[in-house]
Parts: structure tokens; C-alpha cells; sequence
């Protein structure tokens, strides 16, 4: 319609959306992808759809097409891939964990079952000696079935297992009581401030080491 290939006076397109130099986080500029802000789309309720898109990456680029009209899985999305490739460069750099011993540090993890993998992780911010961020990351999965995992997500989880970054439990299940030693053994040398972990499948691990470790309260 925008280039005119039909010529249907009867068919009505409008298209609205922020400006490419807008911040997509100043409320001001909300009114270009919802022209009737304040009528039929409730400004407070952007404002806690937005907050929640802030906490959860998975409700950002909703929030960004659905309510702002902003291209995000296209080639002239908010964020090039050019420009993400070089913060990822940026970002990138080995980590000696034995530097970061005795700093603070918070952690995120996530349990798995079967299909999925459980994570811990790790960020140091920065402190008086240094003005970098650290990232620390612990993987595992169970042993059985990990060559159907490689070709079923088309991720070289095997290369990782054998490079040392990911840890395949025995048998079918992630072996819980393995996470547990060696998340702690993990934690050990940092001061752990809190680690936040989703509810799905951690009630174990965290009744067993509750009181254990300030990390899993």
C-alpha cells in the first residue's frame, strides 16, 4: 500500500511508530505507536507492561512490536546485528577465576530436567581494584541422549562437554546432588551476596542447602 502498487480507494492503511532516534524508554514517545494513548490504551498500563518487559528479556520484544510497532526480528531492527556483534566483541575476554577470588559476587540459577540446562552464573561487578564486570558460568545436562541433543538444537553441546563448559550428569536426568556439590564448590572461594533462582524444579535444592549457604536462602 505504502509504495502504491494497489490502486483500492476503499482499503484504509495506517501505519504509526517512534522515530528511529527515539528512546523507546521515554514515555513521550509511546503516543507515536499508540495514537490513541489515554483513550482506548491506558497510559498506566504501558507503564507496568513496560516495567515487567524491563525485568524479562522474553516480554521485551513483545512490548517493543506490540506496543510500539518497532521492527525487531528484521534487518532494520531497534538494535543492528552489527552493533550487538561489537558490544558482544567488546564484552568478550578470558577470566581468570582465581582473580576474582574473595570478590562479591551475585548468582542466577536455573534448574533443568531433561531437555533443558541448568545454569549457574556469576557476576562481578566492578570493585576497587577493577572497573570490569566478570561473568562466571557453570552448565549441565544428563549424559543420555546428549548426541540427540546436539543434532536436535544444532548446538555443539558435545564440543562443549569435552572443552570443559558443560558437565554431562550420569543417566537420563540431571543428577541434582552432583549440581549441589559442585555448585557449592563453585561458590566457595567468592563472597556470595544472594543467588536468585527460578521456582520450576529448585525446591530441592535449595531445602538442602537452605541454612547451608547465605546463597540459597
Amino acid at each position: 500500500m505504502l509504495e502504491q502498487r494497489h490502486e483500492d480507494d476503499t482499503y484504509f492503511a495506517y501505519i504509526v511508530e517512534p522515530d528511529k532516534e527515539d528512546d523507546f524508554a521515554d514515555e513521550a514517545c509511546w503516543v507515536k505507536g499508540n495514537p490513541s494513548l489515554g483513550v482506548t490504551v491506558r497510559i498506566q498500563e504501558l507503564r507496568e507492561e513496560f516495567s515487567q518487559a524491563r525485568e524479562t528479556p522474553t516480554k521485551f520484544g513483545d512490548f517493543l512490536r506490540k506496543r510500539l510497532d518497532i521492527w525487531v526480528e528484521s534487518s532494520s531492527s531497534w538494535i543492528p546485528f552489527e552493533t550487538v556483534e561489537a558490544w558482544w566483541k567488546e564484552c568478550a575476554g578470558p577470566v581468570d577465576p582465581n582473580r576474582l577470588r574473595g570478590r562479591v559476587c551475585y548468582g542466577g540459577l536455573d534448574m533443568s530436567s531433561v531437555t533443558d540446562l541448568t545454569s549457574l552464573a556469576l557476576v562481578f561487578p566492578p570493585d576497587g581494584n577493577s572497573r570490569d564486570w566478570a561473568l562466571l558460568l557453570r552448565l549441565w545436562c544428563p549424559e543420555v541422549g546428549l548426541t540427540d541433543r546436539v543434532r536436535r538444537d544444532r548446538v555443539p553441546y558435545d564440543g562443549w562437554q569435552r572443552e570443559g563448559w558443560l558437565t554431562a550428569t550420569e543417566g537420563n536426568r540431571v543428577d541434582y546432588g552432583q549440581v549441589k556439590r559442585e555448585a557449592i564448590e563453585m561458590l566457595e572461594p567468592f563472597k556470595v551476596a544472594s543467588v536468585g533462582f527460578d521456582p520450576w524444579n529448585a525446591e530441592m535444592i535449595s531445602q538442602q542447602t537452605h541454612g547451608g549457604r547465605r546463597a540459597y536462602d
